[in-house]
């Protein structure tokens, strides 16, 4: 994976590790919607064609192939395997969380302060739970799974051509 063209094998193998994350992502939301309906979590269905969001069907898209290959680029970069370790997506959350947070409490300080209000109040659980963030962490996260499942592939691969 790391500094080699990818073959069209591998490419058929990454298409189908998207396929099956864009519908653990779908029914992941179709199970939120329908079993913990007080979360409030986005769902890919909607009432008419209209009030269609289409964020929701492409951050899963962008989460999966930034954090598959954000893995690669932070191993070759740092020269490191720590991206391929459990470390990374608790970091990537964590991080991810944190500027999500920061840039609401900026969004609605510049609100209170346009209005003239002393007060920043909000609800970072309710914003966060009807936001696409939650489908694009969870997609980011099953990018990562993807990613160090191809690796172990390939270097399964290597070590077999090695040992004939």
């Amino acid at each position: 994976m790391e500094s080699e063209k990818m073959n069209f094998e591998n490419k058929l193998k990454l298409a189908f590790l998207f396929i099956l994350s864009y519908a653990a992502v779908f029914f992941f939301t179709l199970f939120a919607s329908s079993f913990l309906p007080d979360l409030g979590i986005k769902t890919f269905f909607f009432e008419s064609f209209s009030k269609a969001d289409y964020l929701t069907y492409i951050i899963p898209v962008f989460g999966f192939f930034a954090a598959y290959i954000l893995v690669d680029w932070t191993s070759e970069y740092f020269e490191t395997k720590l991206s391929r370790t459990l470390l990374f997506p608790v970091a990537l959350i964590l991080i991810s969380v944190a500027a999500y947070s920061l840039s609401l409490y900026w969004y609605f300080a510049n609100i209170a302060s346009l209005s003239n209000q002393s007060d920043v109040v909000f609800s970072f659980e309710e914003i966060f739970m009807n936001s696409h963030l939650l489908l694009g962490l969870f997609a980011a996260v099953l990018g990562w799974l993807s990613n160090i499942i191809m690796y172990r592939i390939s270097s399964s691969k290597k070590e077999a051509a090695n040992t004939e």
